[in-house]
């Protein structure tokens, strides 16, 4: 009665020192600690005297009962935590939770209401409709056991914690302070789940996150919900019984076979406007268009040449064809303008510019210049082989063109083998293991070059750098991954050793040579100590060996046997390199186009005469803020990012004001209202509590320069009912906010004007 009557009147001092001055504020904490301590001392003395009073009506075997008073020591408050879910703080939880309440001699609906009071989040969601009954009380401890105190699970997620772990790049306190926490933390809990074969479970959880899904779903319904744990041996056994399904499965599946189309030759019609030629691989039969015909390539493939390893922006194909020819393929493909997507220019809902002038009505690699206006001849202008059918004479002309399929003819040209200089030569891979590899001289190449495939096999470290490339005639023809560093020798004097570094690149060049030399070529050489004994034979190549060790390279002073081909004396031995008539005609086809312009096309080149290109103008600061993200943005050790807060330029705006006086008073006046609304009051403690759980925000050690107002948002949610907002525009003494000396940043937004003139594609 008394303490109700004191925290009404501790109610009432609160309401009154919202609205009075500082001044004049009553005392409320003091006093309300002062009143508590006094009322738990008089109780601590309560139940002191009750227990002495109960002793003495127990002991009715004796008429004197002497009492012993000893010095009661005063212990902390045992609290038991509230608990939201955390597989991380179960362990603390669960064993504090036993030891207070669950051993406890209270009733089970006490139990239970303690236990659903101690709960938040899903956990309390699965208890939260029963009735607070004794009997109630097992179903709901048994489920929380049941969901939570699995032993797999609790074993797999510190499991998980220790397998994602990123690795540090740095060695700071802080980093290091993280890998101990991760480890040292996770393993011990493992541990002391006491699994009876802990390394076999390791084992099983390694390969069984390297499944896929279907097949780990497949795995949980044959085990069960047995709770027993699974050995690394059933996971064994259970993917060779998939192998073997999967087998029979394949062999026993049937394909539908269809009918091939007819091939359709169409005559040349008199007025070609454009020819060009496409060489195709030789086969008996000449090809049908059907045949011919591209079909769409899968989303993980480069759509112009099928590479799996780049996207259309990245291939070099494409980058290498000319800006009539780009617009020209992506309207057969009915690929959009913008995006290079598989859709139409008006469907396109991508946010990105062109990198040169902004606009957002074409891609990058569609920029107009005056250069690309004039494409270079064609085809048509080039040198016609010798043929045994003579292909029926054409019209070549200036007009934009879209290529059709019209015919198609064979022809056998004969011409010269040109053999390229190869060696085998020895490399030192990570573990100082010589592997062979084959390798091309090329003194024309300002750079040494490596396939990603053979590194892979070597196993070197690739150090991160980007080096464009660029072959015959200035083109293009793509990117370096990397740099390597390596050492190589001969077979013949592995003691010479030639440190270089390697660009790593994903192809290098043809099988060398195109096609297997006679016998007669080896044997002509055979006497020598061939730096590749394996010349005439065409081979994969995993080298490029450029100008800067040809110095190296070349033995004797450049000693050459004259002839076709000619033999040049390395340190790798006799290469072989020169021309080599070929011992048969090369085949190869030809394939006749004409062409006509569509009136798709048509329109959107009068779009894009008629269009003025304009550089936009940036704003200073958005390329500050923009420069300020790039280089303070990280990646924390738990994988998420860490962005600090991009100030504006502190001389031209007054110093910090401040802050926590209306912070205060509006925390004050939050405060009154949660009283008065109970529901109100748990969820916004519930949500705060959640953000403090998951890291969001902790205890200050220390007294902050800026304070941030925050209040509560009610919404028609089951999930969240309310949120809480961090009112960063509260303004200070200064007259400036949180948000007014910080930088805003470019706008992501579309721009009016272009989402209106979207129409004209």
């Amino acid at each position: 009665n008394i303490r109700q009557q004191f925290d009404s009147i501790q109610y009432d001092i609160l309401e009154a020192n919202i609205d009075a001055a500082d001044a004049d504020h009553l005392p409320y904490d003091s006093v309300n600690a002062a009143f508590y301590e006094i009322f738990y001392h008089i109780r601590a003395i309560e139940n002191s005297v009750k227990r002495v009073a109960d002793s003495a009506v127990l002991n009715t075997s004796t008429t004197t009962a002497v009492v012993e008073c000893k010095p009661q020591i005063r212990l902390p408050k045992l609290e038991v935590p509230i608990w939201n879910g955390d597989p991380d703080t179960f362990n603390n939880f669960f064993a504090l939770y036993n030891a207070a309440i669950h051993s406890s001699s209270y009733s089970g609906a006490v139990k239970l209401t303690y236990l659903r009071s101690l709960l938040t989040g899903t956990p309390r969601k699965l208890i939260e409709n029963l009735n607070i009954t004794d009997a109630d009380y097992d179903v709901a401890y048994k489920t929380i056991c049941d969901n939570y105190n699995n032993v797999r699970i609790r074993a797999t997620h510190h499991l998980n914690k220790l397998f994602s772990f990123a690795p540090l790049s740095n060695e700071g306190v802080v980093d290091l302070q993280s890998f101990l926490d991760i480890f040292g933390t996770n393993w011990k809990a493992f541990l002391n789940l006491n699994i009876s074969d802990a390394h076999d479970f390791i084992m099983f959880s390694l390969g069984f996150r390297c499944l896929p899904t279907n097949i780990r779903s497949s795995f949980e319904r044959s085990f069960g919900q047995s709770d027993n744990i699974p050995t690394f041996e059933e996971l064994i056994d259970f993917v060779q019984e998939q192998v073997r399904i999967k087998e029979i499965m394949t062999q026993t599946s049937v394909k539908p076979v269809k009918n091939a189309s007819p091939a359709k030759h169409t005559a040349v019609h008199k007025s070609v406007l454009a020819t060009s030629a496409l060489h195709v691989s030789p086969s008996a039969n000449t090809p049908s268009p059907q045949q011919l015909h591209v079909t769409s390539q899968s989303s993980s493939t480069c759509p112009r040449c099928a590479s799996p390893s780049h996207k259309i922006y990245d291939c070099p194909v494409y980058n290498n064809l000319s800006l009539a020819d780009k617009r020209t393929w992506l309207v057969e493909k009915k690929r959009c303008f913008r995006c290079l997507g598989t859709h139409t220019s008006p469907q396109c809902k991508s946010r990105g510019r062109c990198g040169t002038c902004k606009s957002s009505s074409h891609h990058s690699s569609l920029h107009f210049t005056n250069d690309s206006a004039h494409p270079s001849a064609g085809a048509s202008s080039a040198p016609k082989p010798a043929s045994t059918n003579s292909p029926a004479p054409v019209v070549t002309s200036k007009s934009p063109i879209q290529s059709l399929l019209t015919g198609a003819r064979q022809a056998l040209v004969e011409r010269p083998v040109v053999v390229l200089a190869t060696i085998q030569a020895l490399i030192l891979n990570r573990f100082n293991q010589w592997v062979p590899i084959r390798c091309i001289l090329d003194p024309g190449s300002e750079i040494n070059m490596i396939t990603g495939d053979c590194n892979q096999r070597l196993g070197l470290t690739v150090t991160p750098y980007r080096q464009e490339l660029c072959g015959a005639m200035q083109q293009p023809v793509g990117a370096s991954g990397g740099i390597v560093s390596c050492v190589m020798a001969s077979r013949l004097s592995p003691d010479t050793r030639i440190p270089t570094q390697a660009a790593v690149v994903s192809h290098i060049c043809h099988d060398q040579p195109k096609i297997a030399l006679s016998k007669e070529v080896y044997e002509r050489f055979s006497h020598l100590e061939l730096a590749d004994q394996a010349f005439h034979e065409p081979g994969k190549i995993d080298f490029l060996i450029g100008a800067e060790l040809m110095d190296e390279v070349l033995q004797g002073g450049g000693e050459v046997i004259h002839g076709r081909p000619a033999a040049i004396r390395t340190i790798f031995g006799w290469a072989i390199v020169g021309k080599v008539p070929a011992s048969t005609p090369s085949p190869s086809r030809l394939c006749m186009l004409t062409s006509a312009m569509s009136l798709d096309e048509s329109v959107q080149r009068f779009w894009q005469a008629e269009e003025v290109v304009a550089e936009v103008p940036s704003d200073p600061l958005h390329q500050v803020a923009e420069t300020h993200f790039r280089s303070h943005v990280s990646r924390l050790p738990s994988g998420t990012y860490s962005v600090s807060l991009p100030f504006r330029e502190t001389s031209s705006l007054p110093p910090l004001g401040e802050s926590r006086d209306i912070a205060l008073k509006r925390w004050y006046n939050l405060e009154a209202k949660l009283r008065k609304n109970e529901p109100l009051r748990i969820a916004y403690h519930a949500f705060l509590q959640e953000y403090l759980a998951l890291g969001h925000m902790r205890p200050a050690l220390e007294p902050g320069l800026c304070f941030i107002p925050h209040f509560a948002i009610e919404r028609n949610s089951t999930t969240s009912p309310v949120r809480v907002v961090f009112d960063a525009s509260c303004r200070d003494t200064s007259g400036l906010s949180l948000n007014d000396r910080l930088l805003t940043g470019p706008p992501l937004q579309k721009d009016i004007s272009d989402v209106l003139t979207l129409f004209r594609l």
